[in-house]
């Protein structure tokens, strides 16, 4: 009888230790699962910085589960949506680099790419998007290309540019608008510019009319009255013979004179890139591409069947 009990208590132990690793690893995944799903509620809800809290406790608690994969993507993600481009960029690089066989490997390289272009760093940009190319993917390929186009028109390289919109295929969505805005950077020579040395000669002549020149009114209202102040300063200290006066006031007007010309300089380069980035926007709106990679474009966030 005590060695029939031995034998029981042996097959016991054994079937507790076939039983309660799998009921673990079943509660393991069930709890990695309702972790991910809530930070993905607090994704659709709009609260990105609470997602990205959880996606990383995702990854923390549960980091050979696949779904930490899936979570690191959506770090990225939830960076890109605050427009945190100098968070997302790193974020996916970080993907890319954990997880170089995933299949989502290539929406890392364009929303990276994405990011790094609206930092202005776009040889990064550039480089970027061509992996993808490297890659093969057929649902990021064109959208790489047009991103890359947008890249060489924030460089004003416009020829670069329209090479590339002629690169889409006839059968793709973006064909037509693509086209339309390759047609359309025909006319950006046409855009209406204001010269800067004329701007700053205009300046050195009459302080505020190189302001005026740029359509900055008030600026000009405002250099005209503050250099004809000092001149006038200026001018009646000396008449009054009332040299050191005369002097401090001639050094003062040297500086909001200088400061004038160099003021109207800087309002023509900013005038050229108002009317330049108008024509842009424009194009964008009338051909339906309007901020490309942003999370109003026309193609969809896709994670574990959910569209968002």
């Amino acid at each position: 009888m005590h060695k029939f009990s031995h034998i029981v208590l042996f097959i016991a132990v054994l079937v507790l230790c076939s039983v309660t690793p799998r009921n673990a690893y079943a509660r393991n995944v069930n709890t990695c699962q309702s972790q991910f799903d809530f930070a993905e509620r607090l994704f659709f809800e709009k609260d990105y910085e609470r997602a990205i809290t959880e996606y990383k406790r995702c990854i923390f608690l549960f980091p050979q589960n696949a779904l930490s994969e899936k979570a690191a993507l959506m770090i990225g993600h939830s960076y890109y949506k605050e427009e945190r481009w100098s968070e997302s960029v790193p974020a996916f690089g970080e993907f890319i680099e954990m997880y170089p066989e995933s299949r989502d490997i290539a929406e890392a390289f364009y929303f990276k790419g994405a990011g790094e272009r609206r930092l202005k760093r776009y040889e990064d940009a550039l480089s970027s998007l061509e992996k993808i190319q490297d890659l093969g993917s057929v649902e990021y390929s064109e959208k790489a290309v047009l991103e890359s186009a947008f890249v060489h028109v924030d460089k004003d390289n416009w020829k670069k540019a329209q090479t590339l919109f002629l690169t889409i295929p006839e059968k793709s969505e973006y064909f037509d608008s693509a086209r339309i805005f390759s047609k359309g950077l025909d006319n950006v020579g046409n855009v209406p510019r204001k010269s800067p040395p004329v701007a700053g000669t205009l300046a050195a002549c009459l302080p505020g009319a190189g302001h005026l020149y740029t359509e900055r009114y008030r600026d000009a209202l405002v250099a005209f009255l503050l250099n004809g102040a000092f001149i006038g300063a200026a001018y009646e200290f000396f008449d009054d013979e009332n040299c050191s006066a005369g002097i401090i006031a001639s050094v003062f007007e040297l500086g909001w004179y200088a400061g004038n010309i160099y003021s109207a300089v800087g309002s023509s380069h900013k005038y050229n890139r108002r009317m330049k980035n108008d024509f842009i926007e424009g194009l964008k709106i009338k051909t339906e591409i309007s901020s490309l990679g942003n999370s109003n474009i026309r193609f969809n966030y896709i994670t574990l069947g959910f569209v968002y």
